[in-house]
């Protein structure tokens, strides 16, 4: 994270954090996130509360943007350097 007001300049999101993150790289409503969640990981033992709270953490450290109902995660992949050698000039 390269802005001015940045806590941290990166994070790295694993598991259901990473998944959970990712599904919303477009602007997803708080239900298809339950959704998402529920249908891809049937066996673990998630609350909505649970969900929601470590979305609004993401919001309030300024990782995604909420606007009451919908959750959209801000951040870019990083692409690792050996991939990244066709965009030098």
């Amino acid at each position: 994270d390269t802005r001015s007001h940045a806590i941290r300049t990166s994070v790295v999101l694993k598991g259901l954090d990473k998944f959970v993150y990712d599904f919303c790289d477009s602007v997803k409503p708080l239900d298809a996130i339950f959704d998402f969640l529920f249908k891809t990981f049937p066996s673990a033992k998630l609350s909505r509360n649970a969900i929601k709270s470590f979305l609004d953490a993401l919001v309030n450290h300024g990782y995604m943007l909420n606007d009451g109902t919908q959750y959209l995660s801000l951040a870019l992949r990083l692409q690792p350097l050996e991939n990244a050698s066709h965009m030098t000039t």
